[in-house]
């Protein structure tokens, strides 16, 4: 059953269809969904749009068990900040975004010894088995991106303006330069093309 329509497992879904189908069940309730099409690749639905990330040619066969479990380990969002665990947790059940993080949400606990944005990056890395430009951080501040350039990450800069809530922060963007940062956005505003920059599309 695809979106309440009867489907076959040979039956071949165009694309087409996939994103029809697939933009229905986001706009439910307006969460990222991300549709795996075997060879063909993944489509991706948020609000910011459609986006199709191609499949990468095998030559040799593969064995697929688990690989929608593996797609979605992959996708895994793990959020970190400075602030109090309890404050980040609840800003994130409020905004509605807590169930997004399966990677879990990580926050201050008042011990630099037992919490800090290095340990939780090689914390995400060694439990998810990265490796290199694996490893995506996005963040506003030089620690992060610091720490992500250590372990061979890439390093996402956000130079947001808060008090326009629109453009970008000078001050900020001077600073991640000087941090080190590989890709440096406003916001989330331009995802499509964040995604087809990351994934080479």
């Amino acid at each position: 059953v695809l979106n309440g329509l009867d489907v076959n497992p040979q039956d071949f879904i165009p694309l087409s269809d996939i994103k029809k189908h697939g933009t229905r069940i986001f706009e439910k309730d307006r969460k990222p969904i991300f549709v795996t099409c075997g060879a063909r690749g993944i489509v991706s639905i948020d609000a910011s749009g459609i986006t199709e990330i191609p499949g990468i040619q095998l030559l040799k066969k593969l064995d697929t068990v688990d690989a929608g479990d593996t797609t979605i380990s992959a996708l895994a969002l793990c959020l970190a900040s400075g602030t109090d665990i309890e404050d980040v947790i609840h800003e994130a059940e409020i905004l509605g975004y807590a169930d997004l993080f399966e990677g879990g949400i990580q926050g201050s606990v008042g011990d630099i010894n037992k919490y800090s944005k290095k340990l939780v990056i090689e914390k995400i890395i060694k439990e998810n088995k990265l490796t290199g430009n694996e490893l995506v951080v996005f963040g506003d501040g030089p620690i992060e991106i610091k720490e992500c350039l250590k372990s061979n990450g890439i390093a996402i800069g956000i130079a947001s303006d808060e008090v326009r809530r629109y453009g970008l922060n000078q001050e900020k963007r001077s600073r991640l330069i000087r941090s080190g940062a590989q890709i440096l956005i406003p916001d989330f505003s331009q995802t499509n093309r964040l995604l087809k920059l990351l994934f080479n599309l």
